[in-house]
């Protein structure tokens, strides 16, 4: 096994990924599953509307890609698009490393939250839940990075890829010629066959610090907050599988899992459908799950829309690649959206009544950091 370094990342390279670079122009997605499959929809793309996730049925034996935003309200249809492309190349990740190409240089950030305004808003969202409003609020914010030129999508993809090992990477020009991409650690439902899959991901601690990566993990572990977070999210997985009378549904976890330079609680739901059928309303039944939204979910969205200046859009909302026989669908979170230069992040953290309104600041940041970290920093 060749094995090469580059900005302190070891890389792998998928088998025929650079057989895209001609193809640049007409990249309508691309996406790394876990597994090591990837998949890249060629040509000029055709968007289907779906005006609500629950009417979206199997799209026939090609495979297509499937975007819903995040929900501005409880009550509004879950709407979701799908992106058909002429050409749909396939492949798998083999042992060779390489030396990647340099992505452009961060020119500047600008924070598009202020820092004391979202404190206070998360304080008021604390106040209220030991009212008993809800037991857990996941609030947001986000940054613009200003970069020295537009990145090629395809570094862009082996960057993200290098970075975070097992994380659903993924790339998708939209229709305003931006790119949606990201490195997803967390996937909401996936399909094989009959059998389900879905994660359950929450609490945080940066590996950036002074701690070991096994103090972190203990100290994860044993953080009655962390694992209550984490619960709500399991708990509520594993109740929407039973409802879509899934058999034998079971929680594995939870475990400790690595993220770029972030660690998560980590829980593994599983369970098998009695027919195909019920697999797409269960999709949009879990979007979007307390670990991007809250619980419940109608007062968790009304807090979102109050702490939170800016329409989230694709930012928490899900991703994903449909065939006939199986479906890979994951959060769009550690994601970025990006217009020639022009960056747009966005990174959440889960609060309850116990948080820390600077805590959950620095989470957030710690979040930020990660995707910026892509991008070197000019000298000086």
């Amino acid at each position: 096994m060749k094995e090469a370094v580059t900005q302190g990342v070891t890389v792998p390279v998928a088998d025929g990924l650079e057989s895209l670079r001609p193809h640049l122009r007409a990249l309508g997605f691309l996406m790394l599953c876990p597994d090591g499959s990837w998949s890249a929809g060629i040509g000029s793309p055709n968007w289907t509307s779906i005006p609500d996730l629950a009417r979206l049925r199997n799209q026939g034996s090609r495979a297509s890609l499937l975007l819903a935003p995040f929900p501005e309200t409880d009550a509004a249809p879950r709407r979701a698009f799908l992106l058909h492309c002429p050409k749909v190349l396939q492949g798998s990740l083999v042992d060779m490393y390489t030396e990647l190409p340099r992505l452009p240089r961060l020119r500047k950030s600008l924070d598009l939250d202020r820092d004391e305004s979202w404190r206070t808003g998360v304080a008021a969202c604390i106040r209220a839940m030991r009212r008993g409003d809800a037991s857990k609020v996941v609030l947001g914010r986000q940054r613009r990075l200003t970069l020295e030129a537009e990145p090629c999508p395809l570094n862009l993809v082996l960057h993200l890829a290098a970075r975070h090992p097992g994380s659903t990477v993924y790339c998708v020009r939209l229709a305003d010629g931006s790119l949606l991409a990201g490195a997803s650690p967390e996937v909401l439902l996936e399909r094989r066959g009959l059998r389900l899959r879905s994660d359950s991901l929450a609490g945080t601690r940066s590996l950036d610090g002074a701690k070991s990566r096994g103090e972190l993990e203990q100290e994860l572990l044993a953080s009655d907050k962390d694992r209550r977070e984490q619960a709500i999210v399991s708990d509520s997985l594993l109740w929407h599988f039973r409802n879509a009378g899934c058999v034998c549904p079971e929680t594995e976890g939870p475990t400790v899992r690595r993220a770029g330079q972030l660690l998560h609680l980590y829980s593994r739901v599983q369970g098998q459908l009695p027919d195909a059928e019920r697999f797409w309303r269960l999709l949009a039944d879990l979007h979007p799950t307390p670990a991007l939204c809250g619980d419940p979910r109608a007062a968790s969205l009304s807090w979102i829309a109050r702490v939170e200046k800016r329409p989230r859009g694709l930012f928490g909302g899900i991703v994903g690649l449909l065939e006939a026989e199986r479906a890979h669908v994951a959060v769009c979170i550690r994601s970025i959206r990006v217009l020639h230069r022009s960056v747009i992040q966005f990174a959440g953290a889960g609060i309850l009544a116990e948080s820390d309104p600077m805590a959950e600041w620095l989470e957030t940041e710690a979040k930020l950091q990660g995707l910026a970290r892509l991008f070197p920093r000019e000298k000086g």
